[in-house]
């Protein structure tokens, strides 16, 4: 490993050793390490020291990240990992450390101190260098991160939220922020969903994978090497998607690999087959969150939906399980004719249970074949109604309008890409084939990660972002871009073209435009 002196020292000047992401987004800096010279930069109390003579290990399930030069400590048994939330953040030196301790098992810290100072060429201060890593098993320890003499010894003031009570003073970050400022700029694939199956246990009206052969083409091993693949390519977050993802009987065969191998783990699923076992799995490794789509709030709305009324019921039953498993999960609603005048009734079913509220009214036409479970949507002016209920989402459209309403071509002073999306930034999705996809909507069969390597398939698609918009594209012309977020693909889907979005859905946008303008909203 060609780690040295300059660049430690260069990594640890103005980042610290180690900084931790709580669940407000909040990076808290411990420590600093300026020009060489050591600097307190927030006092840290502590009711734990590491001592010279103690011998200490890293704690079980602690998982070292290299992610694009960005340096995670997952936590396999975190259950607040929600939106890139409380993930613990090193800098370079931080992570070799830990890479130390997960290698070297349990050790005296003067062994563990002699590893590291051996990254570093001659000339280094020893005592500033021992002294920072003192600081840093410290925090380890006040984490709960770190075994020392056999123990874990967590500093009790951490309150409830994971939150030190004694630092102060806080900077924006989290994983949002990399995403918006780095890892995007960088076009570096940080998430990537993967469709462990087309297989589903309901036969919903409006579903556009409804034209799919329904069957497993990923073997276990199929998708180990692919997630393998992933890791080695500095992804951080996987979500598994289907289709139900736990018909697969080797679902968590495929999910503990994923933990293991430091993954932060979503899962989207239509909740009926979560069992007892799988609760306890989950229960010790817990997924970031489990999206948990709900169809409706009765048996009659599950039957029109689903084919089959006895779901509803299990479905809830599922909820309230991981409900009292403490596991973070949200309730993803989706509004259709089917189940029309459910939305009430399904909001307070999620805010009963302290779940997340989420919805959706717009759903697409098959990826292959015809439209017509377009039949199956509300209308805009249907849409908009219940649209108008969501005072917080008001408020924000709210504040969107009033700033200044661009087009794309002005934006762009007449530059204007084809894709006014995130596309080929940072995620894709790798489909039930393997094939590897710019987005969830885009099918082509271009690139298969079974056969293809991942970095090949990105480097092709960056072609997709300098394709430039045509003057005929409705699109670049239209004020209502910033609430609306045109999409290619779902044109595509929509009228056969990419350049023509469906009608129904630039009426919603106006709708939107002119309901949301309205003052009663501005104090939301």
């Amino acid at each position: 490993m060609e780690t040295h002196a300059k660049s430690i020292v260069e990594q640890s000047a103005g980042y610290g050793l180690w900084f931790y992401v709580n669940q407000n987004g909040v990076s808290i800096d411990f420590r600093m390490m300026l020009y060489g010279v050591r600097i307190i930069q927030l006092g840290v109390k502590s009711c734990y020291m590491v001592n010279d003579n103690d011998k200490i290990k890293l704690r079980e399930g602690l998982i070292p990240r290299d992610i694009d030069e960005v340096f995670f400590l997952v936590d396999i048994y975190e259950k607040k990992y929600y939106m890139g939330k409380d993930i613990f953040k090193m800098n370079r030196s931080g992570y070799e450390l830990t890479k130390i301790l997960t290698e070297i098992g349990e050790a005296a810290v003067s062994l563990v101190l002699e590893k590291f100072i051996d990254l570093f060429e001659n000339g280094q201060n020893e005592h500033e260098i021992k002294d920072d890593v003192f600081y840093f098993l410290n925090g380890l320890a006040e984490r709960g991160y770190l075994f020392v003499n056999g123990k874990i010894r967590a500093n009790t003031l951490l309150d409830n939220n994971g939150q030190n009570a004694c630092i102060q003073g806080r900077e924006r970050g989290g994983l949002p922020k990399l995403v918006e400022t780095y890892w995007s700029r960088r076009r570096h694939i940080y998430s990537v969903g993967i469709e462990l199956t087309t297989v589903c246990n309901f036969k919903c009206v409006h579903c556009y994978n409804q034209n799919e052969d329904h069957s497993v083409r990923l073997s276990t091993q199929d998708i180990i090497n692919i997630l393998d693949q992933l890791y080695e390519n500095g992804v951080l977050l996987v979500y598994f998607t289907g289709g139900e993802i736990l018909t697969r009987p080797d679902f968590l065969i495929i999910y503990m690999y994923a933990k293991e191998k430091g993954f932060i783990v979503e899962l989207l699923s239509n909740g009926s087959l979560i069992s007892e076992d799988i609760i306890k799995v989950f229960d010790k490794y817990p997924p970031a969150v489990i999206s948990v789509s709900l169809y409706g709030s009765s048996k009659e709305s599950y039957e029109r939906v689903t084919s089959d009324a006895m779901w509803f019921d299990k479905v809830c039953y599922n909820l309230s399980k991981l409900k009292e498993s403490g596991l973070y999960f949200e309730v993803k609603f989706i509004g259709l004719r089917e189940n029309n005048g459910d939305f009430k009734k399904a909001r307070e079913i999620a805010e009963n249970l302290g779940a997340k509220f989420r919805y959706g009214f717009e759903i697409f036409p098959a990826l292959h074949g015809d439209k017509s479970n377009m039949s199956h949507m509300l209308s805009p002016e249907e849409i908009i109604c219940y649209e108008k209920q969501d005072l917080e989402m008001g408020h924000m459209i709210h504040e969107s309008l009033k700033s200044e309403l661009l087009t794309p071509e002005e934006k762009g002073k007449g530059v204007v890409p084809l894709y006014l999306c995130a596309i080929c930034k940072y995620m894709v999705l790798i489909d039930y084939q393997g094939f590897i996809q710019p987005c969830t909507l885009m099918r082509q069969r271009q690139f298969n990660i079974l056969e293809d390597d991942l970095y090949d398939a990105w480097e092709g698609f960056a072609g997709l972002q300098k394709i430039m918009a045509e003057k005929n594209y409705k699109c670049r012309s239209c004020k209502n871009y910033k609430i609306c977020n045109p999409c290619v693909e779902k044109n595509r889907l929509f009228t056969g073209n990419p350049t023509i979005p469906s009608g129904d859905h630039c009426r919603l946008i106006q709708y939107r435009v002119e309901e949301f303008s309205k003052e009663k909203y501005a104090n939301t």
